[in-house]
Formats: structure tokens, sequence, C-alpha cells
């Protein structure tokens, strides 16, 4: 059985893993987006 990272490997050489990493980095281009996730990560930390 392949390992997790194997897997993870192997969808993002295929076509859908393309698309999908395609989508994901122009939804992070964007600077709304951008501050949620800035946002999201000082929240966490500040829990920890």
């Amino acid at each position: 059985m392949a390992s997790l990272f194997e897997r993870a490997k192997n969808f993002v050489k295929s076509p859908e893993g393309k698309k999908v990493t395609h989508e994901v980095k122009e939804q992070a281009s964007k600077p709304e987006n951008r501050r949620r996730i800035k946002n999201l990560g000082q929240r966490f930390m500040k829990k920890r």
C-alpha cells in the first residue's frame, strides 16, 4: 500500500491535481483571501 505522501505526490501529478493546484494558487493570490488566511493563522497561534 502506498504511503500517504506517495499518494499525495501522485495526486498532484495527475490532471485533476494540477487543476486543483492552479485553483488554489489563483485563490491564494487574491488580497482578501490572503488577509483571511493571515487572520486565521494569528487566531490559531493565540490559542496555543
